[in-house]
């Protein structure tokens, strides 16, 4: 039996890790709107998190991998194994909505190059897109291979930005109430409960195509276990620190578009400098799985796109830039929530699964 390579159970938590990590989450804006703005519960949305991300992680990856010869053949689909008969209904929406988050990316890349570089937020909009689609061009392989080097790289400079704010402003944890109306005004839904179930919902909905197809590549059992553990715990750190960091720093932050950057810049220009690049590279990391996530969907549903791939993409890709170069934040509040909501029977679906297997394994073991 072939042995667990560390290195490709790292690469397979760096690609893991890289669907999440993107305009939304890199900037901080989307922690904010789904994590921070709730002030002390936020502690209880990180929990409800991580029991999300690790059902989620677990059971689609794994699952990917244990039918990967039927994937391999194109007679595995997720949401039907999932969800059912009502599971086609995901296979024609998906690459539908999808299309929202990858325009919130582009959008995403144009706030940042503007707000640091003051370069036009078209402008960066269209650069970005561009190399997202060249980067599909390449292939799943060369997108793995490239967003399994951003999404470690991304999660530790961003750990660093972090932990100095929490060292420094530890102090502040007092005044959170005080910042309580600014970080209402952010607040993605109703509630702490309905916004982690949503966060959880809208990362995996859409993300699931991408997992799939990277639990069903792994070499090893072991590689997917180990790379997706490690690609929860690194996501959640992030998300805990940077949350925890931002609240320590809501008067100021709550009202910004990329809060990260404003944390970096506060620390040290240069630090600020280095992550108004970082910033990209988590963008693009998330935008380039995004699209091959568009048109995979697409192409096993319809049978022109399949044979014109490239020009179908090159089509997503316009669409997607006419929708980024609006209001980054503006986007990510209203599409956001809704794609949560759609994801939502998918999620429970996915979790109904996961605990039946472990009833029924622990039911039908004869000791």
């Amino acid at each position: 039996m072939e042995q667990t390579s560390v290195l490709r159970t790292l690469r397979f938590a760096g690609a893991f890790s890289a669907w999440v990590i993107g305009s939304g989450f890199a900037t901080g804006q989307e922690i904010l709107q789904f994590v921070s703005s709730y002030g002390y519960q936020s502690f209880y949305v990180l929990a409800i998190l991580l029991v999300g991300f690790i059902v989620m992680g677990f059971t689609i990856t794994l699952t990917a991998y244990d039918h990967r010869q039927a994937f391999s053949i194109g007679e595995f689909h997720h949401y039907r194994f999932f969800c059912g008969r009502f599971g086609a209904l995901y296979d024609w929406a998906v690459p539908v909505i999808q299309i929202v988050p990858l325009s919130v990316l582009l959008s995403g890349a144009g706030a940042t190059l503007y707000e640091y570089y003051g370069l036009n937020h078209t402008l960066g909009v269209l650069i970005m897109a561009v190399l997202v689609l060249v980067t599909y061009y390449a292939g799943f392989e060369k997108l793995t291979s490239v967003v399994a080097m951003v999404g470690p790289f991304i999660i530790f400079f961003t750990l660093v930005v972090g932990v100095i704010t929490l060292v420094r402003d530890m102090g502040n944890f007092s005044q959170i109430p005080d910042w309580e109306p600014l970080l209402r005004a952010k607040q993605s839904a109703h509630g702490w409960l309905p916004s982690a179930i949503l966060y959880v919902s809208l990362n995996f909905v859409c993300g699931s195509v991408y997992y799939t197809e990277l639990g069903a590549s792994a070499k090893t059992r072991a590689e997917v276990k180990y790379g997706t553990a490690l690609g929860v715990a690194g996501l959640l750190a992030i998300v805990f620190i940077i949350s925890t960091a931002i609240l320590l720093n809501a008067g100021d932050a709550a009202a910004l578009d990329i809060p990260t950057l404003f944390l970096a810049k506060k620390i040290s220009p240069i630090l600020g400098a280095l992550f108004s690049v970082i910033l990209p590279l988590g963008i693009y990391s998330s935008a380039s799985t995004g699209l091959f996530v568009i048109t995979r969907l697409s192409a096993a549903n319809v049978p022109f796109i399949r044979e014109h791939a490239k020009a179908s993409a090159f089509v997503i890709t316009l669409i997607a830039f006419i929708i980024g170069v609006f209001s980054f934040g503006n986007l990510i509040g209203f599409f956001y929530p809704i794609l949560g909501l759609l994801g939502i029977i998918f999620t429970a679906c996915v979790f109904f699964h996961c605990f039946r297997g472990l009833l029924f394994s622990r039911f039908s073991r004869t000791d």
